[in-house]
Protein backbone atom coordinates (compact mmCIF):
# COMPACT_ATOMS: atom_id res chain seq x y z
CA UNK A 1 0.00 0.00 0.00
CA UNK A 2 1.21 3.83 -0.79
CA UNK A 3 2.23 6.30 1.65
CA UNK A 4 -0.46 8.34 0.18
CA UNK A 5 -3.19 5.66 0.71
CA UNK A 6 -2.20 4.77 4.00
CA UNK A 7 -2.57 8.47 5.32
CA UNK A 8 -5.96 8.70 3.59
CA UNK A 9 -6.83 5.96 6.05
CA UNK A 10 -5.44 7.73 9.26
CA UNK A 11 -6.94 11.95 8.76
CA UNK A 12 -4.82 13.18 11.69
CA UNK A 13 -1.60 11.48 10.09
CA UNK A 14 -3.18 12.83 6.57
CA UNK A 15 -3.89 16.40 7.86
CA UNK A 16 0.14 16.31 9.60
CA UNK A 17 1.08 15.52 6.50
CA UNK A 18 -0.39 18.20 4.43
CA UNK A 19 0.25 20.99 7.04
CA UNK A 20 4.34 19.94 6.64
CA UNK A 21 4.17 19.47 2.85
CA UNK A 22 2.44 23.24 3.12
CA UNK A 23 4.81 24.64 5.20
CA UNK A 24 7.53 23.33 3.01
CA UNK A 25 6.28 25.27 0.51
CA UNK A 26 5.68 28.43 2.21
CA UNK A 27 9.25 28.31 3.16
CA UNK A 28 10.98 27.47 -0.44
CA UNK A 29 8.63 30.83 -1.66
CA UNK A 30 9.90 32.75 1.14
CA UNK A 31 13.42 31.56 0.54
CA UNK A 32 13.14 32.77 -3.02
CA UNK A 33 10.94 35.97 -2.84
CA UNK A 34 12.63 37.72 0.18
CA UNK A 35 16.17 36.47 -0.76
CA UNK A 36 17.14 39.94 -1.19
CA UNK A 37 15.83 41.35 2.17
CA UNK A 38 17.46 38.99 3.89
CA UNK A 39 20.55 39.09 2.14
CA UNK A 40 20.48 42.99 3.21
CA UNK A 41 20.12 41.72 7.02
CA UNK A 42 22.91 40.39 6.54
CA UNK A 43 25.49 42.86 5.93
CA UNK A 44 24.26 44.66 9.96
CA UNK A 45 27.52 43.82 10.94
CA UNK A 46 29.51 45.44 8.20
CA UNK A 47 31.05 49.10 8.26
CA UNK A 48 28.41 51.95 7.41
CA UNK A 49 30.09 53.07 4.95
CA UNK A 50 29.44 49.77 3.31
CA UNK A 51 26.12 49.74 4.43
CA UNK A 52 25.59 53.02 2.78
CA UNK A 53 26.64 52.04 -0.38
CA UNK A 54 24.68 49.15 -0.46
CA UNK A 55 21.61 50.87 0.51
CA UNK A 56 22.24 53.33 -2.47
CA UNK A 57 21.99 50.75 -4.82
CA UNK A 58 19.30 48.47 -3.64
CA UNK A 59 17.28 51.91 -3.93
CA UNK A 60 17.99 52.15 -7.71
CA UNK A 61 15.43 51.07 -10.32
CA UNK A 62 15.51 47.85 -11.65
CA UNK A 63 15.26 48.29 -15.16
CA UNK A 64 17.97 50.00 -16.40
CA UNK A 65 19.99 50.27 -19.84
CA UNK A 66 23.79 50.63 -19.08
CA UNK A 67 26.40 51.35 -21.86
CA UNK A 68 29.75 52.85 -22.11
CA UNK A 69 30.03 55.76 -23.82
CA UNK A 70 26.29 56.70 -23.56
CA UNK A 71 25.15 59.55 -22.03
CA UNK A 72 24.07 59.28 -18.25
CA UNK A 73 21.65 56.92 -17.27
CA UNK A 74 18.39 58.86 -15.95
CA UNK A 75 17.05 56.01 -13.43
CA UNK A 76 20.13 56.56 -10.86
CA UNK A 77 23.25 55.20 -13.22
CA UNK A 78 25.58 53.27 -11.30
CA UNK A 79 26.07 55.61 -8.11
CA UNK A 80 29.44 56.40 -7.01
CA UNK A 81 32.27 54.70 -8.45
CA UNK A 82 33.26 52.04 -6.07
CA UNK A 83 37.04 51.01 -5.81
CA UNK A 84 37.60 47.19 -7.05
CA UNK A 85 37.79 45.79 -3.47
CA UNK A 86 34.63 47.39 -1.95
CA UNK A 87 32.78 46.02 -5.26
CA UNK A 88 33.44 43.15 -4.65
CA UNK A 89 32.73 43.17 -0.97
CA UNK A 90 29.60 44.60 -1.73
CA UNK A 91 28.99 41.48 -4.56
CA UNK A 92 29.37 38.92 -1.88
CA UNK A 93 27.21 40.83 0.43
CA UNK A 94 24.25 40.48 -1.35
CA UNK A 95 24.21 36.92 -1.16
CA UNK A 96 23.30 34.71 1.74
CA UNK A 97 26.32 32.53 0.91
CA UNK A 98 28.21 33.58 -1.48
CA UNK A 99 30.96 31.25 -2.54
CA UNK A 100 33.75 31.31 -5.66
CA UNK A 101 36.44 28.63 -7.20
CA UNK A 102 40.19 29.79 -6.33
CA UNK A 103 41.53 30.78 -9.78
CA UNK A 104 45.04 31.14 -10.82
CA UNK A 105 46.52 31.85 -14.25
CA UNK A 106 49.86 30.14 -13.55
CA UNK A 107 52.77 30.33 -15.97
CA UNK A 108 52.04 27.36 -17.68
CA UNK A 109 48.50 29.21 -18.25
CA UNK A 110 49.88 32.20 -19.51
CA UNK A 111 52.65 30.38 -22.03
CA UNK A 112 49.80 28.44 -23.57
CA UNK A 113 47.59 31.13 -23.82
CA UNK A 114 49.61 33.87 -24.82
CA UNK A 115 48.00 34.17 -28.77
CA UNK A 116 45.57 35.76 -26.64
CA UNK A 117 46.79 38.26 -24.70
CA UNK A 118 46.75 41.93 -26.32
CA UNK A 119 49.99 42.01 -26.60
CA UNK A 120 49.38 39.39 -29.03
CA UNK A 121 46.40 40.35 -31.26
CA UNK A 122 44.16 43.22 -31.81
CA UNK A 123 41.24 40.72 -32.54
CA UNK A 124 38.01 42.13 -30.87
CA UNK A 125 35.98 40.16 -28.83
CA UNK A 126 32.38 40.15 -28.56
CA UNK A 127 30.83 38.84 -25.17
CA UNK A 128 27.01 37.81 -24.51
CA UNK A 129 25.62 36.85 -22.04
CA UNK A 130 22.08 36.33 -20.62
CA UNK A 131 20.96 36.31 -17.13
CA UNK A 132 17.46 35.35 -15.18
CA UNK A 133 17.91 34.96 -11.30
CA UNK A 134 21.52 34.33 -11.20
CA UNK A 135 22.51 36.48 -8.46
CA UNK A 136 24.06 32.93 -6.49
CA UNK A 137 27.22 32.72 -8.92
CA UNK A 138 27.44 36.42 -9.99
CA UNK A 139 29.99 37.03 -6.96
CA UNK A 140 32.27 34.53 -8.53
CA UNK A 141 31.50 35.55 -12.33
CA UNK A 142 32.61 38.86 -11.72
CA UNK A 143 35.51 37.92 -10.03
CA UNK A 144 36.62 35.50 -12.90
CA UNK A 145 35.57 38.20 -15.59
CA UNK A 146 37.90 40.44 -14.23
CA UNK A 147 40.53 38.50 -14.22
CA UNK A 148 39.48 37.08 -18.07
CA UNK A 149 39.90 40.76 -19.25
CA UNK A 150 42.67 41.62 -17.64
CA UNK A 151 44.52 39.23 -19.49
CA UNK A 152 42.88 39.59 -23.15
CA UNK A 153 42.45 43.11 -22.47
CA UNK A 154 39.69 44.86 -21.08
CA UNK A 155 39.82 47.62 -24.54
CA UNK A 156 38.87 44.52 -26.81
CA UNK A 157 36.50 43.29 -24.96
CA UNK A 158 32.27 44.42 -26.08
CA UNK A 159 30.37 43.17 -22.95
CA UNK A 160 26.93 42.90 -23.87
CA UNK A 161 24.50 41.74 -20.73
CA UNK A 162 20.60 40.92 -21.32
CA UNK A 163 18.55 40.63 -18.13
CA UNK A 164 14.93 40.14 -17.74
CA UNK A 165 12.21 39.45 -15.02
CA UNK A 166 14.91 38.83 -12.06
CA UNK A 167 13.75 38.67 -8.58
CA UNK A 168 16.80 38.27 -6.96
CA UNK A 169 19.96 40.69 -6.58
CA UNK A 170 21.01 40.25 -10.56
CA UNK A 171 19.69 43.94 -11.55
CA UNK A 172 21.95 44.96 -8.15
CA UNK A 173 25.20 42.87 -9.22
CA UNK A 174 24.80 43.92 -12.91
CA UNK A 175 25.16 47.58 -11.64
CA UNK A 176 28.22 46.26 -10.01
CA UNK A 177 29.55 44.66 -13.08
CA UNK A 178 28.92 48.13 -15.33
CA UNK A 179 31.38 49.77 -12.89
CA UNK A 180 33.65 47.28 -12.87
CA UNK A 181 34.18 47.92 -16.28
CA UNK A 182 33.58 51.20 -16.26
CA UNK A 183 36.94 51.09 -14.35
CA UNK A 184 38.94 48.57 -16.37
CA UNK A 185 37.79 50.32 -19.37
CA UNK A 186 35.81 47.60 -21.20
CA UNK A 187 33.06 48.63 -23.55
CA UNK A 188 29.82 47.09 -22.72
CA UNK A 189 26.10 46.77 -23.28
CA UNK A 190 24.05 46.24 -20.05
CA UNK A 191 20.58 45.65 -20.31
CA UNK A 192 17.82 45.07 -17.37
CA UNK A 193 14.38 44.32 -18.13
CA UNK A 194 11.73 44.80 -14.81
CA UNK A 195 9.37 42.08 -15.54
CA UNK A 196 9.99 38.72 -17.83
CA UNK A 197 10.00 38.99 -21.74
CA UNK A 198 6.60 38.00 -22.83
CA UNK A 199 6.37 38.01 -26.53
CA UNK A 200 2.55 39.15 -28.40
CA UNK A 201 3.70 36.61 -31.46
CA UNK A 202 0.46 35.25 -32.57
CA UNK A 203 2.50 32.70 -33.90
CA UNK A 204 3.51 30.75 -30.89
CA UNK A 205 2.06 27.98 -29.21
CA UNK A 206 1.15 29.49 -26.21
CA UNK A 207 2.04 32.54 -24.42
CA UNK A 208 5.16 32.57 -22.73
CA UNK A 209 6.77 29.50 -24.06
CA UNK A 210 9.92 28.62 -23.51
CA UNK A 211 12.43 28.12 -26.76
CA UNK A 212 10.48 30.98 -28.45
CA UNK A 213 11.81 33.43 -25.29
CA UNK A 214 15.44 32.21 -25.06
CA UNK A 215 15.61 32.75 -28.80
CA UNK A 216 14.41 36.54 -28.36
CA UNK A 217 16.44 37.07 -25.55
CA UNK A 218 19.75 35.48 -27.03
CA UNK A 219 19.18 37.34 -30.25
CA UNK A 220 18.84 40.67 -28.04
CA UNK A 221 21.78 40.14 -26.53
CA UNK A 222 23.59 40.03 -30.04
CA UNK A 223 21.66 43.20 -31.16
CA UNK A 224 24.79 45.68 -30.74
CA UNK A 225 27.17 43.41 -33.11
CA UNK A 226 24.13 42.53 -34.98
CA UNK A 227 22.84 45.74 -36.17
CA UNK A 228 26.41 46.96 -36.38
CA UNK A 229 27.43 49.13 -34.00
CA UNK A 230 29.94 46.87 -32.11
CA UNK A 231 32.37 45.12 -34.56
CA UNK A 232 34.13 41.80 -33.45
CA UNK A 233 35.78 38.59 -34.54
CA UNK A 234 34.13 36.11 -32.10
CA UNK A 235 31.47 35.91 -29.86
CA UNK A 236 31.40 34.24 -26.94
CA UNK A 237 28.47 33.46 -25.40
CA UNK A 238 28.07 32.03 -21.67
CA UNK A 239 25.25 31.06 -19.41
CA UNK A 240 25.05 31.46 -15.65
CA UNK A 241 27.86 28.94 -15.07
CA UNK A 242 30.68 29.18 -12.19
CA UNK A 243 34.02 29.18 -14.22
CA UNK A 244 37.53 30.05 -14.68
CA UNK A 245 39.06 32.61 -16.49
CA UNK A 246 41.25 29.44 -17.87
CA UNK A 247 38.08 27.54 -18.80
CA UNK A 248 37.36 30.77 -20.92
CA UNK A 249 40.77 31.04 -22.75
CA UNK A 250 40.53 27.16 -23.63
CA UNK A 251 37.53 27.54 -25.35
CA UNK A 252 38.76 30.53 -27.63
CA UNK A 253 42.55 28.81 -27.77
CA UNK A 254 41.11 25.89 -29.54
CA UNK A 255 38.71 27.62 -31.73
CA UNK A 256 41.50 29.29 -33.25
CA UNK A 257 44.29 26.45 -32.91
CA UNK A 258 42.01 24.03 -34.73
CA UNK A 259 40.33 26.73 -37.19
CA UNK A 260 36.85 25.81 -35.76
CA UNK A 261 33.79 27.66 -36.50
CA UNK A 262 32.00 26.98 -32.94
CA UNK A 263 33.69 25.20 -29.86
CA UNK A 264 31.89 24.87 -26.71
CA UNK A 265 32.60 24.03 -22.86
CA UNK A 266 31.38 20.95 -21.07
CA UNK A 267 28.76 22.14 -18.46
CA UNK A 268 28.08 19.59 -15.90
CA UNK A 269 25.62 19.09 -13.19
CA UNK A 270 24.85 15.75 -10.87
CA UNK A 271 28.69 14.85 -12.15
CA UNK A 272 27.11 13.98 -15.31
CA UNK A 273 26.87 16.47 -18.24
CA UNK A 274 24.52 18.72 -18.69
CA UNK A 275 23.10 20.33 -21.64
CA UNK A 276 22.69 16.58 -22.83
CA UNK A 277 18.90 18.13 -24.95
CA UNK A 278 21.94 20.24 -27.18
CA UNK A 279 24.68 17.99 -27.31
CA UNK A 280 25.37 15.37 -30.44
CA UNK A 281 28.27 13.26 -31.00
CA UNK A 282 29.65 13.76 -34.81
CA UNK A 283 27.67 10.22 -35.45
CA UNK A 284 24.51 11.97 -34.25
CA UNK A 285 24.31 9.98 -31.46
CA UNK A 286 23.36 11.40 -27.90
CA UNK A 287 25.57 11.31 -25.01
CA UNK A 288 23.82 8.99 -22.89
CA UNK A 289 21.36 6.04 -22.97
CA UNK A 290 17.78 7.75 -21.86
CA UNK A 291 17.32 4.35 -19.98
CA UNK A 292 20.72 4.86 -18.47
CA UNK A 293 19.81 8.22 -17.32
CA UNK A 294 16.26 7.06 -15.72
CA UNK A 295 17.66 4.83 -13.92
CA UNK A 296 20.83 7.05 -12.63
CA UNK A 297 17.95 9.74 -11.55
CA UNK A 298 15.39 7.96 -9.79
CA UNK A 299 17.75 5.88 -7.79
CA UNK A 300 18.40 6.99 -4.08
CA UNK A 301 21.72 5.35 -4.13
CA UNK A 302 22.66 8.42 -6.37
CA UNK A 303 22.97 9.88 -3.03
CA UNK A 304 25.85 7.70 -1.97
CA UNK A 305 27.90 8.29 -5.20
CA UNK A 306 26.64 5.00 -7.10
CA UNK A 307 28.91 5.27 -10.71
CA UNK A 308 27.41 7.35 -13.46
CA UNK A 309 25.58 6.18 -16.32
CA UNK A 310 28.34 5.82 -19.55
CA UNK A 311 29.07 8.47 -21.59
CA UNK A 312 28.52 7.88 -25.50
CA UNK A 313 28.31 3.90 -25.00
CA UNK A 314 27.38 3.24 -28.81
CA UNK A 315 30.22 5.76 -30.05
CA UNK A 316 33.44 3.93 -28.94
CA UNK A 317 35.45 6.24 -31.16
CA UNK A 318 33.91 9.91 -29.73
CA UNK A 319 33.96 8.04 -26.44
CA UNK A 320 37.86 7.38 -26.49
CA UNK A 321 38.18 11.48 -27.26
CA UNK A 322 36.09 12.43 -24.27
CA UNK A 323 37.53 10.63 -21.83
CA UNK A 324 40.72 11.78 -22.77
CA UNK A 325 40.01 15.00 -22.74
CA UNK A 326 40.75 15.52 -25.97
CA UNK A 327 38.89 18.29 -27.98
CA UNK A 328 36.60 16.57 -30.37
CA UNK A 329 34.22 17.16 -33.50
CA UNK A 330 30.24 17.15 -32.30
CA UNK A 331 27.57 18.03 -34.52
CA UNK A 332 26.21 20.47 -31.70
CA UNK A 333 27.06 21.57 -28.65
CA UNK A 334 26.57 24.72 -25.95
CA UNK A 335 27.04 23.68 -22.54
CA UNK A 336 27.40 26.44 -20.32
CA UNK A 337 29.88 28.20 -23.09
CA UNK A 338 30.38 28.96 -26.96
CA UNK A 339 32.67 30.82 -29.11
CA UNK A 340 31.83 31.32 -32.40
CA UNK A 341 32.96 33.16 -35.35
CA UNK A 342 30.97 36.66 -35.63
CA UNK A 343 30.81 36.82 -39.32
CA UNK A 344 28.11 34.14 -39.27
CA UNK A 345 25.71 36.44 -37.43
CA UNK A 346 26.59 38.92 -39.91
CA UNK A 347 25.41 39.30 -43.79
CA UNK A 348 25.20 37.24 -46.17
CA UNK A 349 25.18 34.78 -43.75
CA UNK A 350 22.36 36.02 -40.81
CA UNK A 351 22.42 32.93 -38.56
CA UNK A 352 20.39 33.56 -35.70
CA UNK A 353 18.41 32.17 -32.55
CA UNK A 354 15.13 30.49 -33.82
CA UNK A 355 12.93 27.98 -32.97
CA UNK A 356 12.11 24.51 -34.52
CA UNK A 357 10.12 23.98 -38.32
CA UNK A 358 9.60 20.13 -37.44
CA UNK A 359 6.56 20.53 -35.55
CA UNK A 360 4.18 19.40 -37.49
CA UNK A 361 1.46 19.02 -35.11
CA UNK A 362 1.72 23.09 -35.18
CA UNK A 363 3.08 23.61 -38.21
CA UNK A 364 4.06 27.78 -38.71
CA UNK A 365 3.72 27.92 -35.00
CA UNK A 366 6.88 28.65 -32.50
CA UNK A 367 7.32 25.33 -30.74
CA UNK A 368 9.68 24.17 -27.66
CA UNK A 369 10.21 21.23 -29.31
CA UNK A 370 14.00 21.93 -30.13
CA UNK A 371 16.61 23.85 -28.08
CA UNK A 372 17.37 27.18 -29.64
CA UNK A 373 20.93 26.78 -28.96
CA UNK A 374 20.77 23.00 -31.40
CA UNK A 375 19.25 24.78 -33.94
CA UNK A 376 22.31 27.40 -34.14
CA UNK A 377 24.66 24.41 -34.92
CA UNK A 378 21.72 22.76 -37.46
CA UNK A 379 21.62 26.19 -39.32
CA UNK A 380 25.91 26.59 -39.24
CA UNK A 381 26.09 22.91 -40.65
CA UNK A 382 22.96 24.34 -43.70
CA UNK A 383 25.95 27.38 -44.16
CA UNK A 384 29.00 25.55 -44.33
CA UNK A 385 30.11 26.23 -40.67
CA UNK A 386 30.57 22.32 -39.61
CA UNK A 387 33.68 22.59 -37.63
CA UNK A 388 32.10 22.09 -34.21
CA UNK A 389 33.93 21.43 -30.99
CA UNK A 390 33.29 20.14 -27.58
CA UNK A 391 36.31 21.00 -25.29
CA UNK A 392 36.08 18.96 -22.55
CA UNK A 393 39.60 20.51 -20.60
CA UNK A 394 37.13 23.65 -20.54
CA UNK A 395 34.35 22.12 -17.51
CA UNK A 396 32.08 24.59 -16.04
CA UNK A 397 29.66 23.96 -13.88
CA UNK A 398 26.29 25.37 -12.13
CA UNK A 399 27.42 25.65 -8.66
CA UNK A 400 30.89 25.64 -7.12
CA UNK A 401 31.08 22.40 -5.57
CA UNK A 402 30.13 20.69 -8.97
CA UNK A 403 32.92 22.62 -10.12
CA UNK A 404 35.35 21.98 -7.88
CA UNK A 405 34.61 17.98 -9.02
CA UNK A 406 35.17 18.74 -12.64
CA UNK A 407 37.59 21.20 -13.46
CA UNK A 408 40.37 21.08 -15.73
CA UNK A 409 42.37 24.24 -15.27
CA UNK A 410 44.67 22.79 -12.65
CA UNK A 411 45.87 19.85 -14.86
CA UNK A 412 47.72 22.12 -17.09
CA UNK A 413 51.34 20.76 -17.09
CA UNK A 414 48.75 17.69 -18.58
CA UNK A 415 47.65 18.87 -21.70
CA UNK A 416 48.41 16.58 -24.64
CA UNK A 417 50.97 17.47 -27.52
CA UNK A 418 49.39 19.58 -30.11
CA UNK A 419 49.13 16.23 -32.48
CA UNK A 420 47.13 14.10 -30.41
CA UNK A 421 44.79 17.32 -30.14
CA UNK A 422 44.48 17.86 -33.44
CA UNK A 423 41.02 17.12 -34.73
CA UNK A 424 40.48 15.54 -38.26
CA UNK A 425 37.53 16.90 -39.25
CA UNK A 426 34.65 15.76 -41.19
CA UNK A 427 32.93 17.42 -43.47
CA UNK A 428 29.80 16.72 -43.93
CA UNK A 429 27.12 15.63 -41.04
CA UNK A 430 26.03 12.71 -40.02
CA UNK A 431 22.78 11.51 -42.14
CA UNK A 432 20.44 11.64 -39.31
CA UNK A 433 20.61 12.87 -35.83
CA UNK A 434 18.98 11.61 -32.50
CA UNK A 435 16.52 14.38 -31.24
CA UNK A 436 14.71 14.29 -27.55
CA UNK A 437 12.08 16.07 -28.82
CA UNK A 438 10.36 18.72 -25.75
CA UNK A 439 12.90 17.23 -24.01
CA UNK A 440 10.55 14.29 -22.68
CA UNK A 441 12.03 11.77 -20.60
CA UNK A 442 11.71 8.81 -23.63
CA UNK A 443 13.54 7.14 -26.16
CA UNK A 444 15.44 9.28 -28.21
CA UNK A 445 13.82 9.51 -31.97
CA UNK A 446 15.84 9.54 -34.74
CA UNK A 447 15.30 12.35 -37.88
CA UNK A 448 17.06 13.44 -40.92
CA UNK A 449 19.87 15.88 -39.38
CA UNK A 450 18.08 19.10 -41.06
CA UNK A 451 14.45 17.98 -40.24
CA UNK A 452 14.45 21.38 -37.60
Amino acid sequence: MSILKRLRLHPRQYFLFAFIFSALLLLISYSNSERITLSYRRVAHNSPELNKQIEQLTALPRTFNLSSGAAPDTTGGNATLIDADTLFQIADALILKPSRPTCELTSAHRSRYSSLSSSQTNDTLFLAINLHNAAPILPAFLYSLSEFLTFVGPHRVHVSIYENGSTDATPILLRLLATLLDQLGTPHTILAKGSEVRIADPTMKHKGGRIPVLAYVRNEALAPLTSKKVKAAQVLFMNDVIWCPADALEVLYQKDRQGADMTCSVDWESDIVYDRWVIRAISGRAFYLVSDLSAYFHSIWRLFRRPVPPVLPDDPTSRELFERDLPMQVFSCWNGMAAISADVFLPPFNVHFRTAHNDLKQKGLKTDKESECFLICVDLWKKGFGKIAVVKRASVAYDVAQYERVRKDRTIELVPSDAEERILWQKDPPRAVAYHDWSKWETERWGTWDEA
